[in-house]
């Protein structure tokens, strides 16, 4: 299952689009709050840590305007050294999904042998996002809800911290809010 979804269909330069996004009604489940802007990225950058907000059940806005011919990589990672990572290429200009050291993959050789990829579909300069956690899923909207990701993972510890980097390149992340959710 995911999270409710408002769907619409909207027109653009290329025809009709199918634009996906988290019902606004999610707002009334925000609890503790993080907000940062014009954040300096530097090789693997730290955003945000288990102390401040549970990662295990998160909702995250973040943007990035002038984008560079780079990889921009958010990694959930934990103690035990098992991590997630997902982002955007801007060189191939398509987001991923890394579940390969997301924790237990053992069950199947096939869960986690590939990157999950698609390509981007928005021209825009500048790069948004809407990241939903909830303990072993994520969900991810791009650009309004323009493309969106789903995946499932099993970390053998819940992820303790959020980080960024650009691969190779400094680069400022102009703003992230990140809300705890407070489901029951």
């Amino acid at each position: 299952m995911t999270i409710a979804r408002e769907v619409q269909l909207q027109k653009n330069e290329n025809g009709y689009r199918l634009i996906s996004n988290p019902v606004k009604e999610l707002a009334n489940y925000r609890g503790r709050k993080y907000k940062k802007e014009n954040i300096v990225i530097k090789d693997d950058t730290k955003i945000i840590d288990a102390e401040s907000i549970d990662l295990a059940k998160t909702e995250i806005q973040f943007n990035i305007s002038n984008l560079e011919e780079t990889t921009y990589t958010f990694k959930l990672s934990n103690h035990n050294g098992e991590e997630l990572l997902f982002g955007y290429d801007n060189i191939k200009k398509e987001f991923f999904i890394n579940r390969k050291n997301s924790g237990n993959t053992s069950f199947s050789e096939k869960f986690a042998n590939k990157i999950t990829s698609v390509g981007r579909t928005s021209t825009h300069d500048n790069l948004s996002g809407t990241i939903l956690l909830d303990k072993t899923s994520i969900e991810l909207f791009y650009d309004n809800g323009e493309t969106v990701m789903t995946e499932i993972f099993f970390p053998n510890t819940p992820y303790t911290k959020l980080s960024i980097e650009g691969k190779n390149q400094e680069f400022i992340l102009d703003n992230i809010e990140v809300h705890e959710l407070n489901f029951n």
